[in-house]
């Protein structure tokens, strides 16, 4: 099941044959594709029905599943045609973790790393010293990463919906991320290609005086444990890369926004401003760095 408007009328079709209507509750069940497809459809069929998410994924549990995000990909990029629409509830069992395939579970801890970076030093130190327990999913460590994971992004998203201010730190590794993903024509996973913009945006941010050295070879290294990629291959296109960065969602008059680290637990924001430009040159020079 693909992300497109395609599979998004065939559901539609379906439900309207079968006379489905107002009073209808729609489950996404599954992954991160079927949550923002699903909701999708959910938010528009009779101008929105109940929608509950069932998320069978890591990556769904902590990311996709919870702040309201619906969309489907286009050829012109990814998520830039969908809405905003809150489930009315989301069950994530643990239990479906344990058949869950392992580069499917390290996928989704590209996100988790990426959440404790941004809002919580504690969480980004328990991963440090945890790694092992976690890869071999130790219950009681799942719990703790994935609870806390959880109340970081619902705590943000109840503070600003609609992403005009604090959400905007959630981007993290997403300027670069989304970029990749629509370079590879979405053949990557999404959570590979966040940890590889996590690496090149903590590096952009190092370039810049506002992250030590120190803390960005941590980010790096933590994503490294997990086997998860930080670099990129060295015939990779940098320009049609920076072109598709200013096609990004989050991109002002054409000119990519990065959200910024200062060190780790602790973003960059001004006013209500949590994403900012960056000088072109940098941003190609971090991708420089990580092009091996």
């Amino acid at each position: 099941m693909f992300k497109s408007r395609e599979t998004k009328e065939k559901i539609e079709d379906q439900l309207l044959e079968k006379k489905y209507g107002k009073d209808t509750a729609i489950i996404a069940f599954g992954g991160g594709v079927i949550g923002d497809l699903v909701g999708f459809v959910a938010s528009t069929f009779d101008r929105g029905v109940p929608l509950i998410h069932v998320p069978t994924t890591l990556l769904a549990m902590v990311d996709s599943s919870i702040g309201g995000k619906t969309a489907i990909n286009t050829k012109h990029g990814k998520n830039l045609i969908g809405t905003t629409y809150q489930p009315d509830a989301v069950f994530a069992d643990l239990d479906f973790l344990e058949s869950l395939p392992q580069g499917e579970f390290i996928n989704g801890m590209a996100e988790i790393i990426k959440i404790a970076a941004t809002s919580d030093k504690a969480l980004f130190e328990f991963i440090e010293k945890n790694n092992k327990k976690i890869l071999e999913r130790n219950r009681e460590a799942l719990i703790k990463i994935i609870k806390r994971a959880i109340e970081l992004k619902k705590d943000v998203v109840e503070k600003d919906e609609k992403e005009s201010g604090l959400r905007q730190i959630l981007n993290l590794g997403h300027t670069f991320g989304h970029a990749l993903e629509n370079y590879h024509k979405y053949k990557k996973k999404h959570g590979h290609c966040i940890s590889i913009g996590l690496a090149i945006e903590s590096k952009i941010a190092n370039l810049i005086g506002k992250l030590s050295n120190n803390e960005s070879k941590r980010i790096e290294a933590l994503l490294n444990k997990f086997n998860l990629p930080t670099t990129v291959e060295k015939n990779i296109g940098i320009d049609k890369i920076v072109e598709i960065m200013k096609m990004d969602k989050k991109a002002r008059n054409r000119r990519p926004r990065f959200v910024i680290l200062e060190k780790i637990g602790k973003i960059k924001s001004e006013k209500n401003n949590f994403s900012f430009e960056v000088h072109e040159n940098i941003v190609r020079k971090a991708v420089e760095l990580y092009r091996k």
